[in-house]
């Protein structure tokens, strides 16, 4: 009779969180965040910096208390749209603000390049 393998501690609860990742990234959940590419002249580094920002559904400008940013890096020889374009970041965002899981907050992704 084969034996039942193991489960290291925790690895059940990982592949729970996977799993609602992945459906998440695959689902058809109409985004209500915005997602947008944006970079600024940096003097001390000598050229335009890019980032990937997340602005929450209802975002506002005027607002009197500053929203909470996260930042969110990208591995080696990634890019500041990684997070966007491969971490499927809008749609997982969008389904964790949306119930009140999380409150609003802005998601940061910045460029890590050693030059221009």
């Amino acid at each position: 009779m084969l034996k039942k393998p193991k489960i290291a501690r925790g690895t059940r609860w990982a592949g729970y969180v996977c799993s609602l990742f992945g459906w998440l990234a695959l689902s058809n959940i109409a985004l209500a965040g915005d997602v947008s590419r944006e970079q600024f002249f940096s003097s001390t580094l000598g050229y335009d910096y890019p980032y990937t920002i997340y602005l929450p559904d209802g975002y506002d400008t005027a607002a009197t208390t500053p929203y909470p940013v996260v930042y969110l890096l990208h591995g080696s020889f990634g890019n500041e749209r990684d997070w966007a374009t491969r971490g499927n970041l809008p749609q997982i965002a969008d389904a964790l603000l949306r119930p009140g899981i999380y409150r609003p907050l802005c998601l940061l992704c910045p460029a890590a390049a050693a030059g221009g």
